[in-house]
């Protein structure tokens, strides 16, 4: 299915390569974000995202107690649990069999046996990916050299690990509802806020009314007054920002249908909404204005814009090229 998608793509690209370049912007992150799912598809692609890691690390922060002991051993000897059967990890691990089948379901995998043969592909492919960098805060005294790098490899990677937790069916989901929206309604707070305005102008040129809400008072007046034929979408990376909680939850009051971008956990807004995406991005001391979650969260906005234009093209031209015309 994807792959005749990207093929039909690909013919609407050819047609319009000859028409004015402005007209063939809003198809380049959708594009992209084929290209990568292609080349997984047939494997080729040289970046590996390790996702039961990303899942595992995103996850922890909101674990019980055992599941936490789990976590953690798995977190230095993931790798090695592929050749393990369930009783002999849960005796490695002093738990039971029982608690490690709950661990898998609670990360999303059928059960074990599900979660063990990802594994074993991840691992097989790990071999090829590169290894040599991690995550890296704000550090005294580097070089310009370094800190390119290594801003560059945080929020590249932030987008290769959002790809790795990213829920096809809640996107689909979303998409459905954006659709069936009268308007839509963007909740976000400092980069966050940021985030909800670049949604904003991206859906007010295809002719979706839209709002971006980044003002607390704004937000709870607005939340107040939705309709059930509105969508709110609630974006916080930690998803417990205390004016985007309380927003949520005088929208849930009023039937408005609503859905969240936020960094995984039991206890957040995703719990909440009616569709979650989920975000993944380092987790460092200074975060410096929430930079790789912020790409993340843009990269998101742009998917779901994406997969919203493609879904209703013919009317998303006609509109991209009237919002065009007006500036030349």
């Amino acid at each position: 299915m994807l792959i005749l998608c990207g093929a039909q793509l690909i013919q609407v690209v050819r047609k319009r390569e000859n028409t004015h370049s402005m007209n063939n912007l809003f198809l380049i992150p959708l594009f992209f974000w084929y290209h990568m799912i292609y080349q997984e598809h047939e494997g080729r692609k040289n970046q590996v995202s390790n996702s039961i890691e990303v899942i595992i690390r995103e996850a922890k922060p909101s674990m019980t107690k055992a599941e936490r002991a789990i976590a953690e051993y798995m977190e230095t000897e993931l790798y090695s649990i592929a050749g393990l059967s369930l009783k002999e990890l849960a005796q490695r691990i002093c738990t039971s069999e029982a608690t490690i089948v709950r661990f898998c379901k609670s990360l999303g995998f059928k059960g074990y046996r599900d979660f063990v043969i990802q594994l074993s592909k991840e691992s097989g492919s790990r071999k090829n990916g590169d290894q040599g960098m991690m995550y890296t805060d704000i550090r005294p005294g580097d070089s310009l050299e370094t800190i390119v790098d290594n801003v560059c490899f945080n929020n590249i990677q932030s987008i290769t690990d959002t790809k790795a937790v990213l829920n096809l069916d809640a996107l689909s989901s979303l998409v459905d509802m954006i659709g069936k929206a009268d308007r839509l309604y963007f909740f976000g707070i400092g980069a966050s806020g940021l985030v909800c305005m670049d949604a904003y102008q991206k859906f007010m040129r295809i002719n979706k009314k839209a709002w971006a809400l980044t003002d607390s008072h704004a937000m709870k007046q607005t939340a107040a007054l939705l309709t059930e034929n509105d969508l709110a979408i609630f974006i916080s990376y930690s998803g417990k920002t205390a004016e985007i909680v309380a927003a949520l939850n005088i929208a849930m009051k009023t039937g408005a249908k609503t859905a969240s971008i936020s960094k995984y956990s039991r206890t957040n807004i995703c719990s909440k909404t009616d569709v979650a995406l989920f975000i993944s991005s380092p987790e460092v001391t200074i975060r410096s204005g929430a930079m790789g979650s912020r790409l993340a969260m843009l990269n998101v906005i742009d998917i779901i814009f994406s997969a919203y234009a493609s879904s209703r093209y013919d009317e998303v031209k006609e509109y991209l090229d009237k919002s065009h015309d007006v500036f030349k």
